[in-house]
């Protein structure tokens, strides 16, 4: 448990932060405020119109021959 003292326009608060060791990965519950910061959502990219890149980087148009390519830094393979 990790406990934080900061100061509003009130009184000194403490705000506690929970982190859980036992999980896969790291996370942090703040009970204090309804979310942690006001980031709007973002859109997802449209996959079908991404860029194709060869192995060594270069970007390729037109249709893809046979061989190992990356779109949306993954790799496929055309056959």
């Amino acid at each position: 448990m990790f406990i934080a003292w900061y100061i509003s326009r009130q009184a000194a608060k403490v705000a506690r932060r929970y982190c859980s060791p036992t999980a896969k990965a790291l996370t942090f519950s703040f009970q204090d405020t309804p979310s942690a910061i006001g980031m709007p959502e973002v859109e997802g990219a449209d996959v079908t119109n991404a860029p194709i890149f060869d192995l060594a980087g270069r970007r390729i148009t037109g249709e893809a021959s046979k061989g190992v390519y990356i779109r949306n830094g993954k790799k496929f393979v055309v056959r």
